[in-house]
């Protein structure tokens, strides 16, 4: 797809019926991003991924495709589990913000800086 705007981002989460992420490195904002667009999510059991989703979207291995698939399926062909997960992560996703995010990453740098002293 190449560079989205925001905008075209955005519209391209809300086409979306389910938000896969079976990554095997680290936290993915398009988590977040799909959890706040009401979306349900299907991502890593990666521990820092589960930190994040916890019981607000389906967690599977990242390399197992059938259980992948199985989770695809069961989101996309049982209307409660979807709304459930749509709205638990869209919960989650508000506990999630830049202003928290630089507020913790300030409060880190002057616990480390005062170690320095």
């Amino acid at each position: 797809m190449g560079y989205l705007t925001e905008g075209e981002l955005l519209a391209r989460y809300n086409l979306a019926d389910v938000i896969v992420l079976p990554s095997r490195i680290g936290f993915s904002l398009p988590i977040l991003e799909g959890m706040a667009c009401k979306k349900p999510i299907i991502a890593s059991n990666t521990p820092d991924i589960q930190e994040v989703v916890g019981n607000s979207g389906l967690l599977v291995p990242p390399t197992d495709t059938d259980k992948i698939a199985h989770a695809i399926i069961s989101v996309l062909f049982d209307e409660r589990l979807r709304s459930k997960l749509a709205n638990e992560g869209y919960k989650k996703s508000k506990l999630f913000s830049w202003e928290k995010t630089v507020e913790k990453t300030i409060s880190v740098y002057a616990e480390v800086a005062s170690f320095q002293r």
